[in-house]
């Protein structure tokens, strides 16, 4: 994998929207959290083979929630007790307009980290997160994982998502997660670890819900022109779909376009960084290659025009209209 390790890092340095707790009070007091960490590894894992990149905090690295500015939920798996710090910091996230998944309906977000029950603004703190926030059953089978996975996507949304050709359905304990290359390419990762599979299956790989069309599975170099690749357990493939397919609709999002539709805008990534959108665009001279330019979206209109300044590699600078 090492002619790969750029495409590989690219997924890997792709931020989470969605944050877990893990609690060493919670582990401490609670008798289910005592010997193992079931409950947040099952989030963990019904986030990923839900194709939603999970990210974790701790009560001491609880900031992140409120200072990243990429996380939109915040799952909290069976956490009982809890610091009246990490406590306040949930309560400012759920003010500034994030959102709190609870897991599990017995007594959570109750106790701080003496085992105490919470009181004056500790209680308020508490009883405002719970009434706000959504809560779900334990994530102890299908019906509870899809629903945390619904719950999840309402609020960060879903770019890629991976479906069996023939049901339509999404694919059993398979692991997919996606970044985007230095060139804009979006890069998916997939691995099937269903133990009870023996054999290859087919699977459709969606993009805003819409088949992604031509792609390269870069670890062996076959082309696949329709969005569907047969998969084997336990073998990874690293997708790439060239940039060429997607185009911005007017909330930023990448989308692959229809059949008959023409790209008029820019071919495009989405880069988390101070809520600017990378479009990729080509410089009027073909020897420079291609450059990365910022335009900050805001109010974007698709029926306007846009003209963005882009750096050269020899200095000048070229126009590009976005349409």
């Amino acid at each position: 994998m090492n002619r790969l390790s750029y495409e590989v890092k690219a997924v890997a340095d792709e931020p989470s929207k969605i944050a877990l707790l893990y609690s060493d009070y919670s582990r401490l007091y609670n008798e289910e959290w005592k010997y193992n960490t079931t409950k947040l590894y099952s989030a963990y894992e019904t986030l990923l083979f839900g194709g939603l990149k999970p990210g974790i905090v701790t009560e001491k690295s609880i900031e992140r929630i409120v200072t990243d500015g990429n996380i939109k939920d915040l799952a909290l798996p069976g956490v009982h007790n809890i610091s009246k710090a990490a406590l306040f910091t949930i309560r400012d996230f759920v003010v500034s307009g994030g959102k709190v998944i609870i897991l599990g309906t017995d007594g959570s977000v109750e106790r701080d980290d003496q085992n105490a029950e919470f009181s004056g603004d500790a209680l308020a703190a508490a009883n405002m997160i719970r009434e706000r926030a959504v809560v779900l059953d334990a994530l102890n089978d299908s019906a509870s994982k899809n629903a945390f996975i619904a719950a999840a996507e309402d609020e960060v949304g879903r770019l890629v998502e991976v479906v069996y050709a023939d049901s339509g359905n999404r694919v059993a304990e398979t692991e997919y997660t996606y970044g985007f290359s230095a060139d804009g390419d979006l890069l998916i990762n997939i691995c099937d670890y269903d133990l009870d599979s023996r054999g290859s299956k087919d699977i459709e790989i969606k993009v805003n819900g819409k088949a992604a069309g031509g792609m390269t599975e870069l670890r062996s170099g076959r082309t696949y022109m329709d969005g569907t690749v047969g998969i084997t357990p336990y073998s990874p493939l690293l997708i790439r779909i060239d940039k060429s397919e997607f185009t911005l609709d007017r909330d930023g999002r990448i989308i692959v376009p229809a059949e008959g539709d023409t790209a008029e805008i820019c071919t495009a990534t989405i880069k988390n960084s101070d809520g600017n959108v990378v479009f990729i665009g080509q410089s009027s001279t073909p020897a420079d290659g291609r450059h990365t330019i910022s335009y900050t979206l805001g109010n974007f209109d698709p029926n306007a025009e846009y003209t963005v300044n882009i750096g050269g590699a020899n200095g000048y600078m070229y126009s590009e209209r976005i349409k």
